[in-house]
């Protein structure tokens, strides 16, 4: 292997471990049910748990219940 090809390889399997990392990290807020507040360019989006989505069909159950 040249020295290109090994930093090539080294470069992809830092990517790789980067995105498993993140991907724990994201795993370990949703079991903690506390969002990480940034929302940039990541693996986590603003409701990790469903928990809002979970209370919002809570409400229109309740609210179709009611009619």
């Amino acid at each position: 292997m040249t020295d290109a090809e090994k930093i090539a390889a080294l470069s992809q399997q830092v990517t790789y471990w980067r995105n498993q990392a993140a991907t724990l990290n994201q795993l370990l807020q949703a079991s903690r049910n506390i969002p990480e507040k940034h929302y940039g360019k990541t693996t986590l989006h603003r409701d990790p748990t469903g928990n809002q989505a979970a209370a919002a069909v809570d409400k229109e159950r309740k609210n179709r219940k009611a009619a």
